[in-house]
């Protein structure tokens, strides 16, 4: 209706029995009306997909997680989920991130890693880390070790 609205006016600037500016005001104010006033779609996401690659679905929100330059993001604005690649928790254990495993924490919420080295013992271990999310959802990671047999 608004377009057909729009139409009209644009046939009677047209004719010359309305003022261009004024319809210009009029389309600035809705605007900033607009603006002032609506909130953002909780799921515009899936109305407008990205470009973008997806890996998996959030954990936290259940959106898709897309892969952008430096990491791999939650597309739910709202939602705080996302896994850095140059990751300070992966940094420690002298392992890059890769796409992966980033791939597998979410899929999973846990990879298995091994070769790991402590500088402490100067042995390699292994190790699978968990990947939970805060009540914000955003990523928290811990180790689990496995159990020797003797």
């Amino acid at each position: 209706s608004m377009t057909a609205e729009w139409e009209q006016q644009l046939k009677e600037i047209e004719y010359g029995r309305m003022n261009a500016r004024a319809f210009l005001d009029g389309i600035c104010a809705m605007l900033k009306s607009l603006i002032q006033t609506e909130k953002p779609l909780p799921d515009a996401f899936r109305l407008f997909p990205s470009d973008r690659k997806t890996i998996g679905i959030c954990p936290h929100c259940h959106a898709p997680v897309v892969i952008m330059e430096k990491g791999y993001f939650c597309r739910n604005k709202a939602c705080h989920f996302s896994i850095w690649r140059d990751n300070r928790f992966f940094a420690k254990l002298g392992r890059k991130l890769t796409q992966d495993m980033a791939a597998e924490l979410i899929r999973d919420g846990k990879t298995h890693l091994t070769g790991l080295y402590s500088k402490k013992r100067g042995n390699t271990y292994e190790a699978v880390v968990r990947l939970e999310t805060d009540e914000a959802g955003n990523a928290r990671y811990s180790l689990d070790f496995p159990q020797k047999n003797n």
